[in-house]
């Protein structure tokens, strides 16, 4: 019986090792695939009752010889003062097709692409600056 339980603890350790690997794997900081900063800007920030919306035209170049799947995650508490975001984070969603992903060819440069990240807030909101949020681009596989 304690041979048992030992095995089945066993198991249950390495599933759960293999879980977490795999989360870390399906989202990880993307070096390949790089946000053109001086192509990008900060093009509107609209504000209603409890939410915050925030769009911005980018250009992605990704330096890598394969085909890339990427999200952007946005920092966007970073940009707003006087106010508390539900998320300081955000998973931004492209314009485009309303996804949260998008594919880049290799060595290949997207000009002037929109996304939008948007979340609520309590507080009085105001930007800091008309400056970018700060942008991490992750892998998705």
């Amino acid at each position: 019986m304690k041979r048992m339980q030992g095995i089945i603890l066993t198991l249950v350790i390495l599933v759960l090792c293999i879980a977490g690997v795999a989360l870390i794997i399906v989202t990880i900081p993307n070096k390949d695939v790089i946000i053109l900063d001086d192509k990008s800007f900060l093009e509107d920030v609209a504000i209603s009752e409890d939410n915050i919306t925030i769009s911005c035209i980018i250009s992605i170049e990704n330096k890598s010889e394969s085909i890339k799947t990427v999200s952007i995650d946005g920092k966007l508490q970073e940009i707003v003062k006087n106010a508390v975001l539900k998320d300081a984070t955000v998973r931004g969603k492209f314009a485009l097709d309303n996804s949260e992903e998008i594919v880049i060819a290799p060595k290949e440069i997207i000009k002037n692409v929109r996304i939008i990240f948007e979340t609520t807030y309590s507080g009085e909101i105001q930007l800091k600056n008309r400056e970018l949020p700060k942008m991490e681009v992750m892998y998705v596989e």
